[in-house]
């Protein structure tokens, strides 16, 4: 989506401004080479090598079909008083090639398009996995001593409140107040706020700690990390003259919402570089969660888990937009050990892959970006693993909504249960 927003300003512009003019120009100068050097064929119209017809490839494909037919109208009318003989079946010729042109153009973007939205799928499991990874090292070292005696851990933690998010919206404010108590409690930060805010910057809630100063575009850093959509944070010697209340403004856009952390007072020995870097993949997973659970809860479903869920959603947009694979491999464990099996089965699986347990021991793997032959690979590879202990049931397409694949799913184990 991000392509096609930069391509099409671009064009818009170029359009209304350049384009048009750039198009003249090239007529005009084809008539003036023509006019001194070719008199007979002014717009080498009928030459063997037409350099008519590569600046209209040239055109086309670079700036698409409505630009190819403006440069080809301007040649046709031209023509009509430049040569004795109308060359129509030339214009014709050139027609079915700027056609051509157009549609090969479309098509390519639209490849180019899907193969963006597939790299921002992998970099956004990467930013999982490093996220994960922080969090598990935020667990194990800097808050051991803090923990060590409760029965919940921070992972723990944060996985209860996303099951809750799919069903209250309250527990948005939960996630967010237990994000900024993380703050205080492990990165010494004793005032600070969470803002979020529409894309045009409107703001349509805060949330506090401490006495954190309310919600300001006159503040400087904040100002920038708006306007930047970049992340910033003064050195402990510009703290120290800092104009505005912010030592540090984090921004995090995700749909059509931008959240941002203003943290106003810190301990100075966790103003670095690495510390807020720290802080922010925290803040960037706790927002893309709350977004997911925000979208889910609308969606009014509820099959298991919360991450499965999320990964379904992101898998089916993008059958959505672009038609790309994606599969789930419905199973049934069938030993009486079930529950050590499925933790075995969850360890023989890709990063991407996302398990669902399901009800009466049946269990769904979501396989993102693997089409049927993929799948049945997979299914290949865990019948040798688990040989009698796993039966493969069925493949079934990532081609619908959520609530429709929960429907197919249930449909074929309450037959295959009669």
């Amino acid at each position: 989506m991000k392509f096609k927003f930069l391509e099409k300003e671009i064009i818009t512009e170029k359009i209304l401004s350049i384009v048009i003019i750039e198009v003249l120009i090239f007529v005009a100068f084809l008539f003036v080479v023509g006019y001194f050097f070719n008199p007979n064929d002014i717009l080498f119209l009928n030459s063997v090598i037409s350099p008519v017809l590569l600046i209209l490839i040239v055109f086309t494909l670079y700036y698409g079909f409505t630009i190819g037919i403006f440069f080809l109208i301007l040649l046709s009318l031209s023509a009509l008083f430049l040569y004795s003989t109308y060359p129509l079946s030339v214009i014709l010729w050139y027609l079915i090639i700027v056609i051509i042109g157009g549609e090969f153009r479309f098509y390519w973007n639209r490849k180019i398009e899907e193969a963006e939205a597939v790299k921002i799928y992998y970099s956004e499991q990467v930013d999982t996995l490093r996220k994960n990874l922080y969090l598990l090292k935020l667990s194990h070292d800097q808050l051991e001593n803090i923990y060590i005696s409760r029965p919940l851990s921070i992972r723990r933690i944060l996985e209860d409140l996303k099951e809750n998010l799919l069903k209250s919206s309250a527990t948005e404010e939960k996630l967010i107040r237990f994000f900024l108590s993380l703050l205080s409690q492990n990165f010494q930060v004793f005032r600070a706020a969470v803002y979020e805010l529409s894309k045009d910057n409107r703001l349509l809630s805060t949330y506090k700690l401490g006495n954190a100063s309310d919600f300001s575009l006159e503040d400087p850093l904040i100002e920038k990390a708006l306007s930047e959509e970049e992340n910033f944070i003064l050195t402990p010697k510009d703290a120290e003259d800092k104009i505005g209340t912010s030592v540090v403004a984090l921004v995090e856009t995700i749909g059509d919402r931008k959240y941002l952390l203003s943290i106003q007072d810190i301990d100075f020995s966790n103003l670095s570089e690495e510390i807020i870097h720290y802080i922010y993949v925290i803040f960037s997973y706790i927002i893309e969660d709350l977004f997911y659970g925000r979208e889910l809860r609308e969606e009014e479903v509820k099959i298991c888990s919360f991450d499965f869920m999320k990964e379904y959603k992101k898998a089916y947009n993008l059958y959505k937009k672009f038609g790309t694979q994606s599969t789930v491999v419905l199973m049934k464990l069938l030993s009486n050990y079930s529950d050590e099996i499925y933790e075995k089965l969850k360890e023989n699986l890709r990063t991407l892959d996302v398990p669902c347990r399901i009800e009466n021991n049946y269990v769904a793997i979501l396989l993102p970006l693997t089409g049927r032959a993929g799948a049945k690979s997979f299914s290949n590879r865990i019948r040798k693993i688990f040989e009698k202990e796993v039966l493969i049931l069925e493949i079934f397409n990532v081609d619908s909504d959520l609530k429709s694949m929960y429907e197919k799913i249930k449909y074929f184990i309450s037959n295959r249960e009669k």
